[in-house]
C-alpha cells in the first residue's frame, strides 16, 4: 500500500530542530553564478534590436549614479529650504527628460519611485534577483517577478526570465516534474510507514489562502 499524507501545519523553530535537516539546506545558496549571469545579460542585450536604449532592458549604472547625485542634491536643497535652482547641466537631455517623466526621488542612498519602490540599476540586478528567487523558493518566472514587482522597480521581466533559466535548482525541479516515467517496479514496504519521504516547504514569504495562514508546509509520501 502506498500511503500519502499531507499536512499544512504551522511549524515553529523547535519543530524544525527536531527534524534532521542537513545543514546545507539551511544555508542560503547562490543558485546562479554572478559572472555567468552578467555575461549572459550582455549577450542578450547585444542581440536586442533596441540595444541603443539605456532603459529598455536595465538601468545603466552611469545614468543611475548621475540621477542619484542630482536627486540627492535636490533633496538636500529641499531640506535646507534653499531657493537655488537645481543644476541639470550634469545630466544629458535624455537623462533630464527621463527623471522628469519617472518622478523619482532620493531617500537614504536609494532612488525610489512614486510608489516607494527601490529602483534597481544593472550592478544591483544580481543581488536583487538572487534574493527574490530565494524568497520564492526557486520557483518560476511569474512568482519571482511578482515578488520583485512588489518591492522593486525597473527590473525587466526578460531579465527575470534569463536569471530563472540559469538557476540550477529551478532546472532540477523542472526536470523532475516534466519527465514522468511509469512505475514498473514499485517499492514494497515491509512495515507500515517504514518507507516515507518528507518534503518541507517554506511559505513564509508566499503564505497560503487558508483561514489560519501557514508559514511552513510538510509533505509526507
Amino acid at each position: 500500500m502506498h500511503l500519502i499524507m499531507h499536512t499544512c501545519a504551522e511549524l515553529t523553530n523547535s519543530d524544525l530542530a527536531q527534524i534532521n535537516i542537513p545543514s546545507t539546506l539551511q544555508t542560503i545558496m547562490e543558485c546562479v553564478s554572478k559572472e555567468a549571469f552578467y555575461k549572459e545579460l550582455e549577450t542578450y542585450k547585444q542581440n536586442q534590436k533596441r540595444n541603443s536604449s539605456q532603459i529598455t532592458l536595465f538601468i545603466e549604472d552611469e545614468f543611475y549614479d548621475s540621477a542619484k547625485e542630482f536627486l540627492k542634491s535636490q533633496a538636500e536643497n529641499a531640506v535646507s529650504d534653499s531657493n537655488t535652482n537645481h543644476d541639470t547641466t550634469k545630466l544629458t537631455k535624455w537623462q533630464a527628460t527621463t527623471l522628469n517623466r519617472k518622478k523619482w526621488s532620493y531617500y537614504q542612498g536609494k532612488i525610489l519611485t512614486t510608489e516607494q519602490k527601490v529602483v534597481v540599476p544593472k550592478s544591483q540586478l544580481y543581488d536583487v534577483l538572487t534574493l527574490a528567487h530565494q524568497r520564492t523558493a526557486h520557483r518560476g518566472r511569474q512568482i519571482t517577478s511578482k515578488w520583485i514587482n512588489e518591492n522593486y522597480s525597473e527590473v525587466n521581466v526578460r531579465v527575470v526570465n534569463l536569471f530563472v533559466s540559469l538557476c540550477q535548482i529551478h532546472q532540477e525541479q523542472k526536470t523532475i516534474t516534466s519527465h514522468v516515467k511509469m512505475v514498473t517496479k514499485p517499492l514494497q514496504s515491509p512495515e507500515f510507514l517504514s518507507l516515507i519521504e518528507i518534503d518541507l516547504m517554506d511559505f513564509q514569504n508566499t503564505p497560503c489562502d487558508c483561514k489560519n495562514v501557514h508559514t511552513w508546509a510538510m509533505n509526507i509520501n
